[in-house]
């Protein structure tokens, strides 16, 4: 989103401040639901249809060629990282003893931020390359897609320790 107002700009796109208002209030209203299907299923459920949702909005703003498909992709966008963020973090704690909780928050804060930034620096030298803001949709789609794979591919390895034997299995992971 760093680049959102340079986008609109270069697309011609007058709703930009509704844009991040919605997003926003999506963010919120997802917060309401995802709580509760993380506290009843665990994360799975979270990350799979937050990366959706995400990626769908990613998809919606990168073929956007209006203010109500640029609204609309706020909304999907706002519900993916509005849920995925704090079912992330939420997890993060419960994989670590409760004497682990402040240093798990400010590891999982210290690469979210690292994330923002280095992703900004990534996707700029992007921009530069390709000319155009409307690469780093693209881009961000395919690291929710990347998301996605090496999630299922714990799922994977998580099941088979169960299958197996494993003891080193943890619930709600």
């Amino acid at each position: 989103m760093s680049f959102f107002s340079l986008y609109a700009l270069e697309r011609e796109f007058t709703q930009v401040g509704l844009f991040f208002f919605l997003i926003a209030v999506a963010s919120f209203v997802v917060r309401i639901v995802s709580g509760k299907l993380f506290d009843k299923y665990g994360p799975t459920i979270i990350i799979i249809l937050g990366s959706l949702f995400s990626i769908v909005g990613l998809l919606l703003l990168y073929v956007a060629a209006s203010d109500v498909m640029l609204l609309t992709a706020a909304v999907f966008y706002g519900f993916g990282f509005g849920a995925i963020l704090p079912a992330i973090q939420t997890w993060c704690l419960n994989l670590v003893g409760e004497h682990e909780h402040e240093d798990a928050t400010a590891t999982f804060f210290n690469f979210f931020d690292l994330g923002i930034g280095g992703g900004s620096l990534i996707l700029g030298l992007a921009v530069v390359a390709t000319d155009s803001y409307q690469v780093i949709y693209i881009i961000a789609m395919l690291i929710y897609v990347v998301l996605l794979v090496i999630y299922m591919v714990h799922l994977i390895v998580k099941r088979k320790s169960v299958k197996y034997g494993g003891n080193n299995v943890q619930t709600n992971n």
